[in-house]
């Protein structure tokens, strides 16, 4: 190891965690970045409109950032680690944002649906879209962070009897886990896993408590650490490795700054001073570089092969996942490809195995850096030549499973390999899954930590198979049964795709014939999965790849070869059948996966 920490930039081989662990508590040499905190509004006793930023990363006090529209207390605050948003407090249904790397006033957003009813509100967010909600009141408002105008209603919360309240979200702080904050591994903690704190308040009495829970999975907060006082009434900010607590009540009001790190139980420690006495302020976060350059941010979508017949074809083409369109050639591979696999990370997409003619197979890998067009260059082999398989992958490791290929008959592979994606070689040997050839894989984008298989063809049998098997990505073995698709139906040639909390399988094909459901499965909790939605037309061998929140779908067959690229939400399942178009042609055995455009 040339240098104590592996840049990201130039990837040197594979880090173990303890190594990692050594960067951040012995070495202290784990990147921090830079991140700005704001705390804006709030009581001294009188309602206030300022807004103090500081460097999370660095202790020291706050200085002036400059004024919300209208002086309020206990307002609600979200944010897309660009923009800083703030809603409602006191009896105001003002909407207000700021652009986190230029200082200055706050600009009117919107409005939101009711004034008056969000007096110590709370605010959650992802990337694109923020809630609002309030005291005394069951309505949570909407809005799209990068945008302006009113918010809309987004739905109900159970009761309507909340007071102080507090949101949170799994992006932690406002910053959501993808884009420009990539969450960074430590010893407690796993990338995408997703933690939320709870510190200080009153129970009646004043305490001092930070508490954690882990937000995907259900269960009781447990007890972190200590504030360095009691406290209530404070406003919270936080990077992707450290928690800021500013101001609040002890009894009387404070201008106290103080700090923990996330990644090590422990206690709050003084970071530095307000340049007042607040209460009920509301912060966000975000980056002062104004999100660029995003190592882990998952917003061009790479097609690539498929055929109008038997083998494949060496094509590549891209579109951005956010606005469609037409695709855009990207380059070419080396190797014919049809009924192959693709996965990466936002720096690198790898291209495995595949038909290259009639009944011709091939165990290569190659790779393309997804920001920059041009053509594949090679990465190593895995396992034998074979088409109809699958991947999966988080952020580091990509696992290729299942297949086939045929000789004088089908040989079915059941084995599952893996690579380190930033890092070129032939795959290791990972486990076995419980069916072979043409499964669909899906991961997580969010959750980043089990890959679920679903459908297939049996091994032992040749037929449709309508289960699911699931894997934790960093751990080698065989696959686990962990569900099945709903009304029983089996399937296989699907495209798969993912978001933190869900799989979700589109198409296929079985003995009734073609299938347009998209089955949704807790990737959590398994059980039966849920029809939520229909492709535009019944088709199988189609494709698919997604960001934190929108999937696309392409190509794929059913009496015609379909050159259309679906768009599908799904956090609200709506989809558009109208999205983008694949510039090379309609085809089927294609395949898609996203990185990062930047």
């Amino acid at each position: 190891m040339a240098e104590s920490y592996p840049r990201r930039d130039q990837a040197r081989g594979i880090w173990k965690i303890n190594q990692i662990t050594k960067n951040i508590k012995e070495l202290g040499t784990y990147p921090k970045g830079s991140t700005t905190g704001i705390a804006a509004g709030g009581l001294t006793p009188g309602y206030q409109k300022g807004m103090d930023t500081f460097t999370v990363e660095t202790t020291g006090n706050s200085t002036d950032f400059g004024d919300l529209t209208v002086t309020r207390s206990g307002l609600g605050s979200c944010s897309n680690g660009e923009r800083g948003v703030w809603a409602g407090g006191g009896s105001s249904n003002v909407i207000d944002y700021v652009t986190i790397s230029t200082t200055g006033n706050a600009t009117d957003f919107g409005d939101l649906t009711a004034a008056g009813t969000y007096l110590d509100a709370a605010g959650a967010s992802n990337s694109k879209k923020a809630i609002a909600f309030g005291y005394q009141v069951n309505t949570i408002d909407s809005i799209n962070i990068a945008t302006t105008g009113n918010a809309t209603d987004f739905g109900d919360t159970l009761t309507s009897t909340y007071y102080q309240i507090m949101g949170a979200d799994n992006g932690g702080g406002g910053l959501p886990q993808e884009g420009s904050f990539p969450q960074r591994p430590s010893v407690n903690y796993m990338p995408g896993s997703g933690r939320g704190f709870v510190a200080g308040g009153q129970t009646p009495s004043l305490t001092d408590r930070i508490q954690i829970n882990h937000i995907p999975t259900a269960g009781n907060a447990v007890d972190f650490g200590n504030l360095t006082s009691t406290n209530t009434g404070t406003s919270s900010v936080s990077s992707v490795t450290r928690g800021i607590i500013n101001g609040g009540i002890d009894p009387s009001i404070t201008n106290r700054i103080e700090a923990f790190e996330m990644a090590s139980f422990g206690n709050a420690a003084d970071f530095g001073d307000l340049t007042g006495g607040n209460e009920r302020a509301a912060g966000v976060s975000g980056s002062p570089g104004g999100g660029g350059g995003s190592s882990n941010n998952f917003d061009r979508a790479l097609f690539s092969g498929g055929t109008t017949g038997t083998g494949g074809t060496t094509t590549i083409e891209y579109l951005a996942i956010a606005t469609g369109g037409a695709t855009t050639d990207f380059g070419d591979m080396a190797v014919l490809r049809g009924g192959h696999a693709s996965f990466g990370n936002s720096g690198r997409t790898v291209f495995s195995n595949g038909e290259t003619g009639s009944n011709t197979y091939s165990s290569n890998m190659e790779y393309v850096t997804p920001s920059t067009p041009g053509n594949a260059v090679s990465f190593g082999t895995n396992d034998t030549g074979k088409a109809f398989c699958g991947a999966v992958a988080d952020l580091t490791r990509g696992v290729i499973g299942g297949g086939a290929y045929y000789t004088s008959s089908w040989n079915f592979r059941e084995r599952m390999d893996y690579v380190a994606i930033d890092t070129t070689g032939n795959s290791t040997t990972f486990g076995n899954l419980g069916w072979g050839w043409a499964c669909a894989g899906s991961a997580s984008s969010g959750d980043n930590t089990y890959g679920c298989w679903s459908g297939g063809v049996r091994t032992s049998d040749t037929q449709y198979i309508g289960y699911f098997e699931r894997i934790t990505i960093q751990t080698t073995g065989n696959a686990s049964s962990f569900g099945s698709f709903s009304n029983g139906d089996a399937r296989a040639y699907s495209a798969g795709f993912s978001d933190a909390n869900y799989s979700f399988t589109a198409g296929g094909i079985n003995t009734s014939g073609y299938i347009d459901h998209i089955d949704r499965h807790s990737i959590t909790t398994g059980g039966t999965g849920t029809n939520i939605a229909d492709l535009s037309a019944d088709k199988y061998s189609l494709s698919a790849a997604n960001n934190g929140t929108t999937a696309v779908i392409g190509g794929g067959y059913q009496s015609q070869m379909y050159n259309e690229v679906e768009e599908f939400n799904m956090g609200t399942n709506a989809i558009s059948s109208t999205f983008g178009t694949l510039s090379a042609g309609g085809r089927y055995r294609l395949d898609a996966t996203s990185g990062g455009a930047a």
